[in-house]
């Protein structure tokens, strides 16, 4: 697992964007609980729904039984 803080305080260890390779899991949530953010997602080369699959907590747990709470924290089912 890999944790990376998204922002412009460059000098304090934030990055302004983040790459997420191919095959890969990704979340986000707020430090600051009372600020906002728009979290986009954009792939290349192009996206097709047909080879999307959305995961699901019963499944993810049983994969990565080490990480139920994160899984649980970041899912819905």
């Amino acid at each position: 697992m890999e944790i990376k803080n998204i922002g412009i305080d460059i000098t304090n260890g934030e990055v302004p964007q983040v790459i997420i390779p191919k095959n890969r899991w990704f979340a986000a949530e707020l430090i600051n609980k009372k600020g906002f953010s728009l979290v986009g997602c954009t792939v290349a080369p192009g996206f097709d729904f047909n080879d999307f699959q959305l995961a699901k907590r019963s499944e993810l747990i049983k994969l990565y039984p080490q990480h139920k709470n994160l899984i649980t924290k970041f899912t819905r089912e």
